[in-house]
């Protein structure tokens, strides 16, 4: 019984091994497929994916097939842009592509929607602060208005005034 046990606790051990280097081959293999997408999707004299190469690609057979692996279909296709253009510059480079594409495959996990919940928070507290702003400023310019027009009518009436005099 004792060399079952031990014959069973080492293979659970070589399972736990066996799992965890599949699991890196895996991410290994993905790594590859994405940075060679990457190379099939980029301009020819750039480094870098335009959104104009990325939705005419998106089309593309093998492409789709890629995308469709991620849940993702062509009317996606800007939406997964604006994604992967962390800084905005309207093309995305090799570094924003591949990790961008990490991120997204599998499912949300409970920290990433703990993150996006938390942000979701901040910017609701700033718009509200925000909001609050410009709600004293409204108040402040209509005050100034009011201020300007009873200053103004009162310095029409008294010329009106000054007029009949004459």
């Amino acid at each position: 019984t004792a060399v079952f046990c031990q014959s069973t606790i080492e293979g659970a051990a070589r399972d736990k091994e066996l799992l965890a280097e599949s699991h890196l081959l895996n991410k290994e293999r993905y790594y590859l497929l994405v940075e060679e997408l990457f190379h099939n999707l980029r301009s020819q004299d750039e480094d870098k994916v335009t959104l104009q190469n990325f939705e005419r690609r998106f089309h593309d057979t093998d492409v789709r097939a890629f995308f469709h692996g991620l849940d993702l279909e062509p009317s996606d296709a800007w939406i997964l842009f604006s994604l992967l253009d962390n800084d905005g510059s309207g093309d995305v480079d090799s570094q924003e592509f591949v990790e961008g594409l990490l991120k997204l495959k599998g499912p949300a996990r409970a920290i990433d929607l703990a993150v996006l919940s938390r942000d979701l928070k901040t910017c609701v507290k700033q718009a509200q602060a925000s909001q609050q702003r410009l709600q004293r400023l409204e108040a402040l310019l209509q005050a100034q208005f009011s201020n300007m027009f009873s200053m103004s009518s009162r310095r029409a009436e008294a010329e009106g005034n000054e007029r009949k005099k004459l």
